[in-house]
């Protein structure tokens, strides 16, 4: 695995370079891709990977790889 998305990087950004994340994302509960409040001000201010997953008490331990495996084709 090469690591490729980190905590830090925005969620849109990762959503558009790697849209074969979107499954990731929902399959943790994070549904930013298909919320209705994206593009007007979301509860978590911060769009960012850690904040969000901090904000819904996700394991950044656990989202990370799962993002990257699905980046590399695992």
């Amino acid at each position: 695995m090469n690591h490729i998305i980190t905590g830090d990087m925005d969620i849109e950004d990762v959503l558009k370079r790697y849209p074969e994340t979107r499954e990731v994302f929902s399959s943790f509960g994070l549904h930013c891709a298909d919320c209705i409040a994206e593009g007007f001000d979301c509860f978590v201010s911060q769009k960012d990977i850690a904040s969000r997953a901090d904000y819904y008490g996700l394991f950044l331990d656990k989202l990370l790889p799962a993002l990257n495996a699905a980046v590399d084709g695992q």
